[in-house]
C-alpha cells in the first residue's frame, strides 16, 4: 500500500547545478563520467535560470561546427528563449500525478526530465524514464492489487452465495416452523377454550358441592346438636346409675351387717339350745317339755342358719352385680365424657369446615365478578 503511494521524492533523483558562467567542457566531461545523469540545473549567481537536458546538450553538440565551438562557450548559451520553461512538480507530488503533466507537455518535450523541488527549495532532477520505470511499477502493483481483491471478492461472492443459500435455508426453516407455532397456537387456543368450559364446569361442580356441603354442614351441626343432647342425657342417666349403684352398695353393706348380727344372734339361740338340752337331760322325766323346746330351738336355728346362707349367696350376687353395674357405669362415664369430647371436637371441625367453604364461596365470587 504505501508503494501505491509513491511520490516524487521517494525515487531516485540526480543532483547536478553549474554557473551559466562556466564553460561548456564541464558539462560534457560531467556527462561523460555520469552516464545515467539526465540533464544539469543552470544557475545565475546561485539562483536557478535553467535545465538543459542530455539529450538537447548531445543533439546541440552535434550540429556542424558546435563539436570544436560550443565546449568552449559558457553553458548560458544552451539556453534557448523560445522553448518553455522547465517542468518543476513538489517533491510531496503522487507519480501518477506527475505522469500525468510530464506527458501533456508538447511531444518534442514529453521526455525531458523534470525539476523537482524538494524541501528549504532544493532542487533535483528526475528522469523521464526513472518516473516512467515507477508508474509501470505502480501500474503492476495496482493489477496485483486490483487481482487480489477480485480473488477476494470472488471469494466474498462465494461465501455471500453460501450465506443466501444458509439465509434461504433458515427462510424456509424459520416459516415451517411459523406455520408449526401457528398450528400449535390454534391447538392451544383450542385447548384453552377447552380448559375454560372444564374450568366453568368444574367451578359450577365446585359450587355444587360447596352448596351441598354447606347442607350437610348444617345437618350435620343438628345432628352434633341433637348428639350432644343425647350424650349429655345417657352422661346424667349414668351418673344417676352411678350414684345409685353407690347407694345399693351402701345399703348391701348395711344388709351384710343385719347378716352378720343375725348369724351372731344364731350363734346366742344356738348355745341357748345346747344349754336347754343339758338341763332337760338333768331333770329327766321331769325335763321332757325342755327338750322339745330344745328340738325346736335347734331346728329354727338350723333354718335361720339356711336362711342366713341363702341371704349371704344372695348378698354376694347382688354385690356382685352392683360391683359390675358401679364398674360399667363407671366405664360409661368416662366413654360419655370422651364421646362428648370428640364430639365438641368434631364440631369445631365441621365449623373450621363451614368457614372454609364461606372463603371459598367468596374467593369463587370475587373471582367470577371481573370476568362477568
Amino acid at each position: 500500500m504505501a508503494e501505491l503511494e509513491a511520490r516524487l521524492a521517494h525515487l531516485t533523483l540526480h543532483h547536478c547545478e553549474i554557473e551559466a558562467s562556466a564553460i561548456c567542457q564541464l558539462l560534457v566531461r560531467r556527462f561523460e563520467q555520469e552516464p545515467l545523469l539526465p540533464g544539469v540545473v543552470i544557475l545565475e549567481q546561485g539562483s536557478p535560470i535553467g535545465m538543459v537536458s542530455r539529450r538537447r546538450f548531445l543533439e546541440r553538440l552535434s550540429l556542424p561546427h558546435h563539436f570544436e565551438l560550443l565546449p568552449k562557450r559558457p553553458v548560458g548559451v544552451l539556453l534557448d528563449p523560445v522553448c518553455p520553461e522547465p517542468l518543476c512538480l513538489p517533491g510531496a507530488l503522487m507519480v501518477t500525478e506527475a505522469v500525468k503533466s510530464a506527458l501533456t507537455r508538447p511531444a518534442e518535450l514529453a521526455y525531458e526530465p523534470i525539476v523537482v523541488t524538494l524541501s528549504h527549495r532544493q532542487l533535483r532532477l528526475l528522469d523521464m524514464q526513472t518516473l516512467l520505470l515507477a508508474h509501470a511499477r505502480l501500474h503492476e502493483l495496482t493489477s496485483q492489487a486490483l487481482q487480489r481483491q477480485q480473488a477476494q471478492i470472488r471469494t466474498y461472492w462465494q461465501v455471500l452465495q453460501a450465506e443466501q443459500m444458509r439465509v434461504q435455508d433458515h427462510t424456509s426453516r424459520l416459516v415451517k416452523s411459523q406455520a408449526t407455532i401457528s398450528q400449535h397456537r390454534q391447538i392451544l387456543q383450542r385447548q384453552q377454550a377447552a380448559v375454560k368450559v372444564q374450568a366453568h364446569e368444574v367451578a359450577a361442580r365446585q359450587r355444587s358441592l360447596i352448596d351441598s356441603a354447606c347442607q350437610l354442614v348444617q345437618e350435620g351441626e343438628q345432628v352434633f346438636q341433637a348428639t350432644f343432647v343425647g350424650i349429655k342425657a345417657v352422661h346424667r342417666s349414668t351418673r344417676h346409675i352411678l350414684n345409685t349403684s353407690q347407694s345399693f352398695a351402701l345399703d348391701l353393706e348395711e344388709i351384710k351387717g343385719m347378716m352378720e348380727a343375725l348369724s351372731g344372734l344364731s350363734g346366742h339361740v344356738r348355745l341357748l339350745a345346747f344349754s336347754s338340752a343339758v338341763e332337760a337331760h338333768r331333770a329327766g322325766v321331769n325335763g321332757q317339755g325342755f327338750t322339745r323346746i330344745a328340738r325346736e330351738i335347734r331346728s329354727l336355728v338350723d333354718r335361720l342358719n339356711e336362711l342366713n346362707q341363702r341371704l349371704c349367696g344372695f348378698q354376694g350376687r347382688i354385690q356382685q352385680r352392683s360391683d359390675s353395674t358401679t364398674q360399667a357405669a363407671s366405664e360409661g362415664v368416662g366413654m360419655a365424657k370422651t364421646l362428648l369430647g370428640q364430639a365438641r371436637d368434631a364440631r369445631r371441625a365441621l365449623r373450621r369446615i363451614e368457614s372454609l367453604l364461606a372463603e371459598d364461596v367468596s374467593e369463587d365470587v370475587s373471582g367470577e365478578t371481573p370476568s362477568a
